[in-house]
Parts: structure tokens; C-alpha cells; sequence
């Protein structure tokens, strides 16, 4: 006769558990659409439109999308990209399309466009170092232009 000790087999499972690593990671789905450009998270949304009859049918919102001839100050050309309104915001709030797109950590950026922009401009600047450093130059840029904007709003109350 076999008998199993149940509690043993609770605290391996226990101790199996624990050894895992956490899995935060968000399940996302990125329409085709979204890969070929700068969405910035924007994406095609689906849902109802009711009519004054409260009739519901089924209807798409599309992101706005232009295309968009960019300048690359480490690869000193435009690159063509197709930018969401959304998109061009950040790449001007990041000090251009070079800084927001080394603003990506590996992984996170979902176009295929973005990710051949990124690595010719990895090859130009010869190494990731250097990469880095002009994020980091680009962000303490906009801290000071921040300071400064936060100092004239309170000088002029």
C-alpha cells in the first residue's frame, strides 16, 4: 500500500512556485498596422456606433496617421516613417526621432520601421555607449528646459 504524504508534496509545489520568476508581462496584441509605423501605443480600436434609433452596429476607429519625412541629426538625412499624431508629439518632447527611439529598451519598440531606423542609428554611433549618452545629454536638456519653465511660472505669480 502506498501512502502519499500530501503535505510534502504541497511544500515542493510551494517551493517550486516561489523559484519562479514573477510574470508582470502584459499580453498585448499589435495589429499589422501598428508595426509598420510610430504608433506610440495608438492602435485600431472596434465598437458600436448607435444611431438616434438606438440601433447598434459595428463600426473602426482608425489612428491618425500621416506620413512623415523626419530628420535624423545622428544620421544627418530624413528617414521616412508613418507617425501617429500621438508619435510626433513624443518625438518632440523627447528632442527628436533619434532620442525617442534609444529611449526604447529592447523589446518594447513593435515597428519593424522603428527597429531599422534605430539600428542604422546604433551603426553611426559606432556603440551603445555613446547611444546612451546622448539619451541621457537629451534628458537632462529638457530637466534644465523644465526648471526653467517651473521658474518663469513663478515669477510671474
Amino acid at each position: 500500500m502506498v501512502v502519499l504524504n500530501f503535505r510534502s508534496s504541497a511544500i515542493r509545489f510551494m517551493e517550486a512556485f516561489q523559484k519562479a520568476p514573477p510574470t508582470n508581462k502584459k499580453l498585448t496584441s499589435h495589429s499589422n498596422r501598428s508595426k509598420r509605423g510610430l504608433f506610440a501605443g495608438k492602435d485600431v480600436r472596434f465598437g458600436n456606433s448607435i444611431s438616434f434609433s438606438d440601433k447598434k452596429f459595428r463600426r473602426k476607429w482608425l489612428p491618425n496617421v500621416q506620413d512623415k519625412r523626419l530628420w535624423s541629426e545622428t544620421l544627418k538625412e530624413y528617414v521616412e516613417l508613418k507617425v501617429t499624431t500621438t508619435a510626433l508629439r513624443e518625438i518632440d518632447r523627447a528632442g527628436g526621432v533619434d532620442n525617442y527611439l534609444l529611449s526604447f529598451q529592447n523589446g518594447k519598440l513593435v515597428s519593424s520601421q522603428g527597429l531599422g531606423v534605430k539600428q542604422r542609428i546604433f551603426e553611426a554611433l559606432g556603440d551603445e555607449a555613446s547611444a546612451r549618452a546622448l539619451s541621457v545629454q537629451t534628458m537632462l536638456r529638457r530637466r534644465a528646459k523644465g526648471v526653467e519653465n517651473s521658474e518663469s511660472a513663478e515669477a510671474e505669480t
